[in-house]
């Protein structure tokens, strides 16, 4: 009887003990998976971070910043009013190469130096300011037959005159060639009822002379 207590008692102390290690398992298992708890967090927050990050740059790159653009189609030549400008969005990123909105102001009264589509942003370098006429400075208009002027003839291009007298008693007109570069201010093509058109000269006084008696009016394009 007394052996078998003493048999109970060791079982018992036994179980006790293997009882009492289980906690003591737990808690190593626990501190095992503390550190790989700690590296999936760190893990986790370099992913969100990198994604987050990635999210800024897209966003960055497709903000959209406003400048001033053409409300029409604007040809070589035109005087810029306020109606002929709009805001149009492009780009934070190509923004810098427009024209602010709130710089818009800057351009009324300034004429374009080359063709502007409508809808279409505008730069500094599409746009130019005139200026005023010089004391010895005229602005002269002559009627040109078609045929005698460059096709495309704008304003803003340079070009030397040739005038052509009238015939005198020996029936020849030798043509002159005026002296200096002029610039074309403004071109009115001919109507439907003639063949002439109107171009308006701006160069020295002594250009009204030249074409004054002439009979004819030949323009050619040259490099400014």
């Amino acid at each position: 009887m007394a052996e078998r207590t003493a048999v109970d008692n060791l079982a018992t102390s036994r179980i006790r003990v293997v009882e009492d290690l289980g906690p003591l398992h737990e808690e190593d298992a626990a501190s095992r998976m503390r550190p790989r708890a700690t590296e999936l967090g760190i893990g986790l927050a370099l992913v969100l971070g990198g994604a987050l990050l990635a999210l800024m740059a897209h966003r960055a790159a497709t903000d959209e910043v406003v400048v001033a653009g053409a409300a029409r189609d604007l040809a070589r030549g035109d005087l810029v009013v306020a109606a002929d400008l709009r805001a149009i969005e492009v780009p934070a990123e190509i923004a810098g190469a427009f024209v602010p909105a709130e710089e818009a102001r800057t351009l009324v009264g300034l004429r374009a130096v080359a063709d502007v589509a409508g809808g279409a942003p505008l730069q500094r370098s599409q746009l130019a300011a005139e200026p005023p006429l010089g004391a010895e400075e005229a602005l002269v208009g002559v009627r040109v037959r078609l045929g005698h002027y460059p096709e495309g003839l704008a304003r803003g291009d340079a070009v030397r005159v040739v005038t052509v007298p009238p015939p005198g008693a020996t029936g020849v007109a030798a043509p002159t060639l005026v002296e200096s570069v002029v610039t074309v201010w403004a071109v009115t093509p001919p109507d439907e009822f003639g063949d002439d058109a109107l171009v308006t000269l701006r160069g020295p006084l002594s250009l009204a002379g030249a074409v004054a008696g002439a009979e004819q009016v030949r323009l050619a394009a040259v490099a400014p």
